[in-house]
């Protein structure tokens, strides 16, 4: 039972050593019409188009965050929709702009999507990874 204990740890070890090892965020392209590490940007634009922002939070050692940014956001349906209906964004929560809206509203675990609306108010939040269809579902109800 003993050695059962120790080979179940250790595999966990590894498990969690070869998810911290995948694509940082910053190795995924960036989908169409994103800005980047940028707030005041995004804002003008939402007030020019009359659109909420879509954010999407990451920290670069989060392998959840590469995937959702790989899987989901750069997927052809989801990219397009976001582009045409928000203004998108991406924010590393721990540093800069990004790290101070991060705190500002108090979230907590990666990946976090958020709509903001054009004045920068907090409308809704979403903690985790989601599908293409679980996302989508999600964010059409604020556009």
């Amino acid at each position: 039972m003993k050695y059962a204990f120790q080979i179940i740890f250790a595999l966990a070890i590894l498990t969690n050593f070869a998810s911290c090892t995948k694509d940082k965020v910053s190795k995924v392209p960036l989908p169409d019409g994103y800005f980047e590490e940028t707030w005041d940007e995004p804002l003008a634009a939402a007030k020019d188009y009359d659109r909420n922002i879509y954010v999407h939070f990451y920290a670069e050692w989060c392998s959840l965050c590469a995937e959702f940014k790989s899987d989901v956001l750069n997927e052809t349906e989801v990219e397009a929709y976001v582009e045409a209906n928000f203004v998108p964004v991406t924010l590393d929560s721990e540093n800069g702009v990004g790290k101070e809206i991060f705190e500002q509203n108090n979230f907590s675990g990666h990946p976090i999507s958020a709509v903001f609306d054009k004045d920068g108010n907090l409308l809704q939040f979403h903690r985790g990874k989601m599908t293409k269809t679980e996302f989508l579902d999600w964010i059409k109800a604020y556009e």
